[in-house]
């Protein structure tokens, strides 16, 4: 639930409208649904449709509509201010009309819950329920809070997510077990090292430790003397277009999500112009895929299946570019999670490297 600040009415009903756009627009992106919007209020559901990962998804939609909510601060003359809450709850769903429908009781006791965890959020923050933090995986970063609603429930409140699965937090337990995979992966590296490009797939159920040898490998070779380039795919990520590619770039270049659009253009050109030959026409892709302004005014003209292709060269060309400079790694995680055109990017570099 997303409770959006009201208080300032006078001037700002074009604002608050425009911030119920985004947020409808973030709980779609992650394949919410919209159950109810009230005067500041937006009801969503994610997981009516079966989905393992639903508490996720919520606590994913909201830490996107914070942050947000936070650039407008920045880029808007107003606050952009909400409180975001979260619960999860089994309940039953009928199909009314040929649509999913939560069960009455069931909403109205959830709502009852979320009130009162929103009631007691700090503003611009999220909190969850006891409930939906024990759904949520140790890349989210929680902290206990001395919240607690009139129904006795202690709140939890979300601080961060760490998007990639081995991250600074997963390095105590020692590597043991797989030497002979990582000796095989510091061949190819050496191999592609001397110019000759590699594609390796590693396998494996999940929590096999794939991504702990991906870690270790960057280790061991070091991350003096080359390019890194990482991306992931997600679940609810399948029908948004380069969805991992965006994630690798927004790596590479070094944006947070609290840059604003101008931010994001000046980061992304100061950074191509320090690579050898890169072509100006390669900047406007880069720039729409992280949804920056751009200056080329031929851009915006071009159909469809023309954009695509630009954007298809443009990201080859850069990812070429960099390995001339020096030996690049670029690695995605989940790749059978991937949107198509993440999958057309990736076909087309490995017919175009050494």
């Amino acid at each position: 639930m997303a409770i959006l600040d009201s208080r300032n009415a006078d001037g700002t009903r074009a604002q608050l409208d425009r911030n119920f756009a985004l947020v409808v627009q973030k709980v779609e992106s992650f394949t919410g649904r919209i159950e109810d919007v009230g005067a500041s209020r937006i009801v969503a559901a994610f997981g009516v449709e079966p989905a393992e990962d639903a508490a996720r998804r919520a606590a994913l939609a909201a830490l996107s509509i914070q942050k947000a909510l936070e650039r407008r601060l920045h880029t808007e003359s107003g606050p952009a201010l909400a409180c975001l809450a979260i619960h999860a709850d089994h309940c039953q769903v009928g199909n009314v009309g040929g649509r999913p429908q939560i069960d009455v009781d069931a909403k109205r006791r959830m709502m009852t819950i979320l009130e009162g965890l929103a009631a007691h959020s700090a503003v611009n923050g999220i909190v969850v329920s006891p409930q939906a933090h024990s759904l949520l995986d140790r890349r989210f970063e929680v902290e206990n809070t001395d919240l607690v609603d009139s129904a006795g429930t202690r709140a939890f409140r979300v601080l961060g997510y760490q998007p990639h699965r081995f991250g600074p937090r997963d390095h105590g337990a020692p590597f043991v077990g797989r030497q002979m995979q990582l000796a095989a992966l510091r061949g190819r590296w050496d191999e592609a090292s001397r110019g000759r490009g590699q594609i390796i797939a590693l396998i494996g159920e999940p929590g096999i430790g794939k991504s702990r040898l991906l870690h270790e490998l960057r280790s061991a070779i070091g991350i003096i003397g080359m390019t890194y380039l990482e991306g992931r795919g997600e679940s609810f990520a399948a029908g948004i277009p380069y969805y991992a590619i965006v994630d690798l770039l927004k790596g590479y270049f070094h944006v947070d999500d609290c840059d604003d659009p101008a931010m994001i253009g000046n980061k992304v050109t100061t950074q191509l112009q320090a690579i050898d030959h890169a072509p100006a026409s390669d900047v406007a892709p880069l720039l729409a895929l992280l949804e920056a302004p751009v200056a080329d005014p031929g851009w915006p003209m071009l159909d469809p299946p023309r954009r695509r292709q630009r954007t298809l060269d443009a990201l080859t060309r850069f990812v070429l570019r960099l390995s001339h400079v020096k030996p690049t790694l670029l690695a995605v995680e989940d790749l059978h999670c991937s949107d198509a055109e993440t999958l057309a990017f990736l076909d087309r570099l490995i017919m175009s490297a050494p």
